[in-house]
């Protein structure tokens, strides 16, 4: 296991992470960078993991914004991570831009799953699992830090944690539906 506590050094694991091949789970503060449309990845990074979807399982499990958040501008635009200087934040526009891609990320790929989490105690970290042997626990408040796990007995314990998330949240038949619904209605509520 590798500890990272500088955020300079969080990009290349991230990286890794969204290259990986094998089904994927995650639980993020936020809208997920691997959702985003190109025109806004753009704006925040370089390249982008959208290619990630294509090559096996992904359930994308995101924090949810409510309107008036979006509204307010407190959103952050990458990983949750909220309290960085100068950090991105969405407007309505880039939300429901965001939104709308996830939508479209739904319909052309089968295997994308995106759950919309309400949880009014968000805990202070991200946890990103691959089936390929690659665990990331991103903590995103002051100190910020990145574990790195390889180890494959712990991957596989919170890969188990997750999925298991997962399913007690639904995202399958009527429930990916019913997701869909709720995301229009977000982005109509939001004026996009």
């Amino acid at each position: 296991m590798n500890v990272h506590r500088e955020p300079a050094e969080f990009p290349p694991c991230l990286k890794e992470f969204i290259t990986r091949e094998g089904d994927t789970v995650q639980v993020v503060g936020t809208l997920s960078p691997n959702s985003m449309p190109q025109e806004l990845l753009e704006l925040c990074i370089r390249e982008t993991g959208a290619d990630r979807l294509r090559k096996g399982a992904y359930i994308d499990m995101c924090r949810i914004a409510t309107a008036e958040p979006v509204r307010a501008g407190q959103v952050p635009m990458l990983l949750g991570i909220s309290n960085v200087p100068n950090g991105l934040h969405h407007t309505l526009e880039t939300y429901c831009m965001h939104l709308r891609n996830i939508l479209r990320l739904m319909e052309q790929h089968e295997n994308y799953c995106f759950l919309p989490l309400e949880q009014k105690n968000w805990p202070s970290y991200d946890p990103f699992v691959s089936e390929g042997g690659l665990a990331l626990i991103l903590r995103t408040t002051e100190p910020f830090l990145m574990l790195e796990i390889r180890r494959e007995p712990m991957v596989a314990a919170l890969r188990e944690h997750l999925l298991r998330k997962a399913v007690s949240v639904g995202y399958d038949g009527m429930h990916r539906e019913n997701i869909r619904m709720a995301l229009r209605a977000l982005i109509q509520e939001l004026g996009g």
